[in-house]
């Protein structure tokens, strides 16, 4: 979902200022009214390397999101521009339920409660995945990997 320039809030996308100061890519790059597919994710991403092939700064792949409720404006914007409601963007996870608070379906408590239990119940999905599909997977803990990733910035 960071791919599109509609969820800068829901995304947690980097502040305009971070994205100069280090350049992200495939961040906010596509509009909400495409269909972007993994695959075309995967193409885009072999394109980027290909283009910084040879450069001696390590090339990071991040993913998550966050979820914060003051993107329902950014949500409202979405439900403003009329979008087919099957698009991924209208399916992110943490839009669809301010977007029914927005609606009068749901109050704002209902609406942050089921968001809440969609997105744990995406993690246990993705958790449960990993470990039947890449048993050898080594999972590191997020101060590891920080660490591990300063350290690697600083001999570069």
């Amino acid at each position: 979902m960071q791919v599109y320039r509609d969820l800068r809030v829901l995304t947690a996308r980097p502040s305009e200022t971070e994205e100069r100061d280090a350049p992200h890519r495939l961040f906010g790059e596509i509009d909400g009214a495409q269909n972007f597919s993994v695959g075309l994710w995967l193409a885009r991403a072999r394109t980027i390397l290909a283009e910084n092939a040879g450069r001696s700064q390590p090339i990071l792949f991040v993913g998550g999101a966050g979820l914060y409720f003051s993107a329902l404006d950014e949500v409202a914007a979405l439900l403003r521009r009329g979008l087919d409601p099957a698009l991924p963007v209208m399916r992110a996870h943490g839009a669809p339920q301010p977007m029914a608070h927005l609606r009068g379906e749901l109050s704002l408590a209902e609406a942050a409660g089921l968001a809440v239990r969609e997105t744990r119940r995406y993690a246990k999905r993705q958790f449960t995945w990993t470990r039947h599909q890449m048993p050898d997977f080594a999972w590191i803990a997020p101060e590891a990997a920080e660490a591990a990733a300063l350290s690697t910035l600083a001999l570069s």
